[in-house]
């Protein structure tokens, strides 16, 4: 009897740590998956160890227990991916929304921004010029350009560059979807998110995805 007492605590022991670790860094899923093939293993070691002693009623009930195990295994697995596929959908949405919203914001500047130029009775006025008032207020001093709604800053920063007199350059860096390569060095100092980059010249505007 005291062995089974052993086995007993020593199962309570490890499946609350194997939850608790990953369930510390958020690895929910994780946390379960292993909690729940601990407490199962542990289980069936003390059926086994006492599968002599048991008589038919609980010979049924250590089956259906089984049977229990089994469909409620199944159905954690079928759920997991079931979260994982979820996630992936919602990442592409993330995705088509955020290259939604900045093509249409950098085009929108950029093509603005030429019009106002071939527009200018000035000979003399250059595409960066016609690009910095064009903007106006919207461009900071930093580099970055103020979003055209609040909440989209939460989401998308902007930056510009001014490559020389003709040569303007948009840069745009999601905080929120990630981009093609987990590794790329994005242009704001972070990693891995999606960026897009419009280039404004004399000679028309250009924009593509780079992450």
């Amino acid at each position: 009897m005291k062995q089974q007492w052993k086995i007993l605590a020593g199962g309570v022991v490890t499946t609350s740590v194997l939850f608790a670790v990953p369930a510390y860094f958020y690895a929910q899923w994780m946390a379960l998956i292993l909690s729940f093939i601990s407490a199962v293993s542990f289980s069936l070691i003390l059926l086994k160890r006492n599968k002599e002693k048991l008589d038919h009623t609980y010979k049924v009930a250590a089956t259906g227990i089984i049977l229990l195990i089994i469909f409620s295994s199944g159905y954690i697995v079928h759920d997991y991916f079931r979260a994982e596929y979820q996630d992936e959908i919602l990442v592409e949405i993330r995705q088509t929304i955020d290259s939604g919203i900045i093509g249409v914001q950098i085009k929108n500047d950029m093509i603005q921004s030429l019009k106002y130029y071939k527009s200018s009775d000035s000979d003399e006025m250059t595409v960066s010029e016609a690009f910095s008032s064009y903007m106006g207020d919207k461009l900071n001093e930093n580099g970055t350009i103020k979003p055209s709604q609040e909440k989209e800053g939460d989401n998308i920063s902007y930056h510009y560059e001014i490559k020389d007199a003709d040569t303007v350059v948009i840069i745009a860096v999601t905080k929120v979807s990630k981009g093609n390569d987990p590794a790329f060095k994005n242009y704001d100092g972070q990693t891995g998110m999606g960026e897009y980059v419009g280039t404004l010249s004399n000679g028309g505007v250009e924009y593509e995805k780079v992450n």
